[in-house]
């Protein structure tokens, strides 16, 4: 059975008291107990070959994203989390190519480099050009979002049925979806194969080629998900944001997880030929949430 040990004293005392009782312990019995703290210290039993030695370290404040763990010698240390970060983070893609995959139809046609992703989609096609990545938010999160910042560069009016869409997709079965056009901002959600669809008014013409437009698709872990827009400045992100939509369909939680990878597509809406070639660029895109263990 494990030692209990008391700590009785001052404040100015307690550090010594601390030390004292971790260094009567066994190894196993080191392993049993608690953290402990003293403001801007941990004390710590840090291996120290035949003997541990026991002392208060000073550790400094981490920075967002990392976790305080454990050197191999017993040492405190903030550190970034192994296999992602549980608490949350915000991704800004590079938009360099390397972690996107193309899907190009006829007539279609995707570059990604030097941080801009350029989707086309000439006149008269018919299909869409696609890109995706593999999800980059751990199946732990409880909210997320991901953010793309766009700007038709053509086609904007005279391609008449162009669009621009942002996705969270697990396969053709179920996945939820912002398109924007210039007739309308769809928001759409398939469970099972089964569509939902709602139509909202558009960002004006001006946005939609003034280079600061950001598009925003939101869930969450209990199935609420959201469709959002706004106008942003020298590149930002929005400070205020206009909700096209807001779900919440309990069925979205197992059927578009947090795992589900974000993509993008050009084309034309209905499948219709385009009147005219509809570019977009992508000159942004970020992936934010926060977590649970």
């Amino acid at each position: 059975m494990a030692k209990r040990y008391a700590i009785l004293g001052t404040v100015a005392g307690a550090t010594a008291a601390i030390v004292a009782a971790l260094v009567s312990m066994s190894g196993s019995e080191r392993a049993q107990t608690l953290g402990l703290t003293q403001h801007g210290a941990l004390i710590t039993a840090q291996d120290a070959g035949a003997a541990d030695a026991v002392a208060a370290v000073a550790v400094t404040p981490g920075t967002a994203g990392q976790v305080l763990t454990l050197s191999d010698a017993g040492l405190p240390h903030w550190a970034a989390a192994a296999g992602g970060t549980p608490w949350g983070a915000t991704l800004v893609d590079p938009l360099t190519g390397g972690d996107w995959t193309e899907t190009e139809a006829a007539s279609t046609s995707a570059t990604i480099g030097a941080g801009l992703a350029t989707l086309t989609a000439s006149s008269g096609a018919t299909g869409r050009v696609e890109i995706q990545q593999p999800a980059p938010i751990p199946s732990t999160a409880q909210r997320w979002s991901y953010l793309a910042r766009v700007d038709v560069t053509a086609g904007d009016i005279t391609s008449s049925t162009g669009y621009v869409l942002l996705a969270a997709l697990v396969n053709t079965s179920n996945y939820v979806y912002l398109r924007m056009s210039a007739s309308n901002l769809t928001v759409v959600y398939a469970i099972g194969g089964s569509e939902t669809t709602s139509t909202h008014t558009a960002p004006t013409d001006v946005q939609r080629t003034g280079g600061q437009l950001w598009l925003c698709l939101s869930g969450s872990a209990d199935g609420r998900w959201s469709a959002r827009w706004g106008v942003g400045s020298a590149g930002a992100v929005p400070t205020t944001w206009t909700t096209s939509t807001v779900l919440n369909v309990v069925g979205l939680s197992a059927a578009v997880p947090a795992t589900a990878g974000p993509e993008l597509w050009v084309g034309s809406v209905g499948g219709a030929p385009l009147a005219a070639t509809h570019t977009v660029e992508v000159l942004a895109f970020r992936s934010t949430w926060d977590g649970s263990l």
